[in-house]
């Protein structure tokens, strides 16, 4: 067996009870994870999302070792297929369905605006295609130009985000990115949901669905995002299967998508550990284990580096450790006892 560091999850919240349910889990010492969490409550069914976010403080990094606010979430800039919002060309009747909720001049815009102005860290913006995150910058840029106060040194220092990489970032967008020290999820399945779609854009854009290797080169920070378990009857049964799309670029039917996008099992790791603990601005507590850092990792059924690539779908957990403490064990199905976290 192999073990693996892990970072917290990060995730949206949205509802009205869901941070009562955590907080017990918390004040009880039962909490399984750690848990960084970004909440869209301003946008998500809000008429107001300026009031909202010029009353709001600046949250992110608030709370516990185990439950804390990475930042602002912005629900959802597009939507998927084909309701994003992109400068693909497709026909007529394609393009009328594409949605740019963050398009100037529309209240979500506005509400975006207020809330950079208002020093809110911006974290896992659902983005799915190019033209959202063009807005994205536009807005950045009237917030820097408005407000002097707001420097590029402040932006950068925020580590904002978005996520998906459903048909983004274009080539041209990549600079950009790491000018304003952008960080970038992308999510291993969305090769395989995006692919259709280039029978109305075209094989061109391709290159388009999570370049990770591009990225990567280009010096930004990017991790590893998974939303396989909503219920779907067609996700993976691993949470490593759907990474596989990464590494292989190869989809159901056999297409190869991209094959100079393709990442290496090592840069996988790291978008999965060490690269999280950015996102987390939790360098000094998570991210790999040493002394000092909380002892967080997992067990698993074989060591990915070692094993023959298409096994790495078959790997699965055996174990979970959290502040050096077993919280759950392959085979019981049961968390083991509370413990508080403790530290190397």
């Amino acid at each position: 067996m192999t073990g693996v560091q892990t970072c917290a999850l990060p995730i949206y919240i949205t509802g009205l009870r869901f941070i009562d349910a955590y907080m017990q889990l918390v004040r009880s010492k039962t909490m399984p994870i750690r848990f960084g969490y970004t909440h869209y409550f301003g946008f998500e069914a809000n008429s107001d999302p300026v009031s909202f976010y010029t009353r709001l403080g600046d949250m992110a990094g608030m709370g516990s070792d185990f439950l804390w606010m990475t930042g602002v979430g912005l629900s959802n800039v597009d939507s998927g297929p084909p309701m994003f919002c992109s400068t693909m060309p497709a026909p007529p009747e394609i393009k009328k369905r594409e949605y740019c909720r963050n398009a100037p001049g529309t209240e979500f815009e506005k509400g975006v605006y207020a809330a950079i102005r208002a020093r809110h860290r911006i974290t896992v913006g659902h983005i799915y295609a190019d033209k959202g995150l063009d807005y994205m910058f536009d807005t950045v840029e009237r917030v820097m130009k408005d407000d002097p106060a707001i420097t590029l040194d402040y932006i950068r220092s925020r580590r904002f985000s978005s996520d998906h990489c459903g048909f983004y970032p274009r080539p041209d967008q990549m600079p950009k990115i790491a000018h304003y020290n952008w960080m970038i999820s992308c999510n291993g399945s969305i090769v395989e949901r995006s692919a259709p779609w280039l029978k109305t854009y075209g094989q061109q854009y391709a290159k388009w669905i999570s370049p990770m290797r591009s990225l990567v080169n280009n010096g930004i920070l990017t991790l590893y995002e998974n939303e396989e378990s909503w219920g779907n009857p067609n996700s993976p049964d691993t949470y490593l299967q759907g990474a596989m799309f990464l590494l292989t670029r190869k989809t159901k039917d056999g297409a190869v998508l991209a094959p100079e996008e393709t990442i290496d099992k090592v840069t996988l790791m790291k978008m999965m550990t060490t690269w999280q603990a950015q996102f987390f601005d939790k360098e000094k507590e998570l991210g790999w284990l040493a002394p000092g850092k909380l002892a967080d990792f997992v067990v698993l059924n074989a060591d990915i580096l070692t094993v023959p690539e298409q096994q790495i779908r078959t790997i699965r957990p055996q174990a979970t450790y959290v502040g050096g403490k077993k919280m759950y064990e392959a085979g019981t199905g049961n968390q083991a006892s509370p413990n508080q976290a403790s530290r190397d």
